[in-house]
């Protein structure tokens, strides 16, 4: 996909976040791209908004949770779309369409539509601990198995951290055990030793 037209057209039919921008186009059609918890989630809140939602599918199935999936393909207002590309956002001035080419067949297609919701990965925001914790080659923050880092106090949850299974119910999780690992910190001061082995970094 062109970035170049995803920057440019952002805020003008080009989104990432459904329930922010989705009543915008109330009655229209709208396309999402991606196929795990993020795009499911969204194309969901956007049928309640929109007369379409057209989700476009790289691979072969859908990759998010099975709640999700289940109720993204019962839901009559969402067309999954298998084995397809998007190369390019078409429009100036605004959204006008989005072409298309099949993963398997090279067809190549435009399919109109009013905005573009895009969720096909998550960059994680790192970049204010530069200098303060030591990431990985993804830039995420190694942890422990209770989710501490090397700074005493310091843990980190959810994708933000090295591992992290990028799901919904597995971040929700570690916000538990990260909760659980800072009351035990501030009761007994208690933080492993940076010479201990840590998971993900190669330490």
């Amino acid at each position: 996909m062109a970035s170049f037209r995803i920057h440019r057209l952002r805020g003008k039919g080009v989104s990432d976040c459904a329930s922010c921008d989705g009543p915008l186009f109330r009655g229209q059609i709208v396309a999402v791209v991606g196929d795990g918890d993020s795009a499911l989630q969204e194309s969901l809140e956007l049928a309640q908004h929109v007369e379409r939602v057209i989700l476009l599918v790289r691979g072969d199935r859908l990759n998010g949770q099975h709640s999700y999936a289940k109720r993204v393909l019962d839901e009559p207002r969402i067309e999954v779309r298998y084995h397809t590309i998007v190369e390019e956002i078409v429009g100036d001035d605004a959204v006008q369409a989005v072409r298309i080419r099949g993963a398997h067949d090279d067809a190549v297609a435009a399919v109109d539509v009013a905005a573009v919701f895009v969720f096909v990965g998550m960059e994680p925001c790192t970049s204010y601990l530069d200098g303060f914790i030591a990431l990985d080659d993804e830039g995420r923050v190694p942890t422990d198995d209770r989710l501490r880092t090397r700074v005493p106090g310091v843990l980190a949850a959810g994708d933000i951290r090295s591992g992290s299974a990028g799901q919904a119910a597995s971040a929700a999780g570690d916000g538990v055990s990260a909760a659980v690992a800072a009351d035990r910190y501030l009761r007994d001061g208690q933080w492993p030793s940076p010479l201990r082995a840590w998971r993900h970094d190669g330490a």
